[in-house]
């Protein structure tokens, strides 16, 4: 915000009041609102007010020297809104998505607490209604508020979800687009996340539908036809950069969940840990079979779920048991694995 002002002054159809006594120019469009209300619900224009007048008459006291606010005319307007209609009495279902973004970042920007409080809230609330529709872009300008404003992470975790939802079996290419928007927030946990939920709606194969019945035609048929089946899908929307990246996680995933195959060791060995690795193993030998668990998040989330309860074998007090530790640390692999995954992902390539 400064004073300089640029020579074109329209005023604001909705926002110019006549009685208004702080006037402000946004890309060529004068807003003359009431310090009253601004003071209010504000506390950054509170502040403001509070300092002594500049001698040459500025900070928005006539249109020759208003206020200079370097933020878009409907954002600004939005804001306005919000202010003078009361945000409170807005109904989050008659409001377009985006007017909601702009007042949130509008309230966060100018110290209305409040008004970002329910704006936070309103953003959850759209999000969370699976009858509401989003299009990538709105969920990337969505992205970028609760980002910049550094809103709590489930704010931003449910933004995120609704744009890996969109990356699909019949929509492919939406990976490209989740990719360029986690660029844009510069976010590669995002990145991370979209390429393991590409993985995970293909059912963990990088290979064409038409190798699903390569079988069919027995083992000569295979091998007379080696050269020409196409054993990887082309996968064009993506730069080679990022086919690297995404067939290093696919290895890289693939190999952790061999690996879980065998039970992880346990620093304390017991008999209760001992016979739950005998089930373990049997339980993984079964689930082995099933293209579901080619996906280690699920294969552990249903060997947590398999092997329940977790009871301690009797042993004698005092005697220290492994299956409470162990039990500890599956869960605390599963909830730290979404965050993990740009290990699997690695930037460099």
């Amino acid at each position: 915000m400064d004073d300089a002002v640029g020579p074109s002054q329209v005023k604001d159809e909705e926002y110019f009041f006549e009685d208004g006594n702080c006037v402000f120019w946004v890309e060529g469009v004068l807003f003359n609102l009431h310090r009253t209300i601004l003071r209010r619900n504000s506390t950054f224009f509170h502040n403001l007010f509070s300092l002594p007048k500049a001698a040459d008459g500025a900070n928005g006291q006539s249109n020759d020297q208003p206020i200079v606010c370097h933020d878009p005319v409907p954002t600004f307007r939005a804001w306005c809104c919000a202010l003078y209609a009361g945000f409170n009495n807005l109904q989050p279902e008659d409001l377009d998505k985006e007017k909601v973004a702009h007042i949130g970042l509008m309230a966060h920007k100018y110290g209305c607490d409040a008004m970002e409080n329910w704006a936070k809230d309103t953003f959850l609330t759209k999000l969370e209604d699976e009858e509401e529709d989003f299009t990538n872009e709105c969920l990337e300008y969505w992205l970028r508020v609760a980002t910049q404003c550094y809103w709590p992470r489930n704010v931003v975790a449910v933004s995120e979800s609704r744009l890996l939802d969109s990356i699909s079996e019949e929509n492919p290419h939406h990976l490209r687009d989740v990719i360029r928007i986690a660029d844009n927030v510069e976010s590669e946990g995002l990145k991370a996340r979209a390429y393991y939920q590409f993985l995970r709606c293909h059912e963990w194969s990088l290979s064409p539908p038409q190798r699903a019945d390569r079988a069919a035609g027995g083992f000569t048929f295979m091998l007379a036809n080696a050269a020409t089946i196409p054993w990887f899908e082309p996968l064009t929307f993506l730069t080679d950069s990022q086919k690297l990246r995404l067939h290093h996680g696919y290895i890289a995933l693939s190999a952790l969940r061999d690996q879980m195959r065998r039970m992880p060791s346990v620093d304390i060995d017991c008999s209760c840990t001992a016979r739950l690795r005998k089930r373990w193993a049997q339980e993984g030998e079964k689930m082995s079979l099933d293209w579901f668990y080619l996906d280690p998040k699920e294969f552990l989330q249903s060997m947590r779920y398999k092997l329940e309860p977790w009871v301690c074998d009797n042993h004698e007090p005092g005697v220290a048991c492994g299956l409470a530790m162990f039990r500890s640390q599956v869960d605390g692999f599963l909830d730290t694995f979404d965050d993990n995954l740009v290990r699997f992902f690695p930037k460099h390539f």
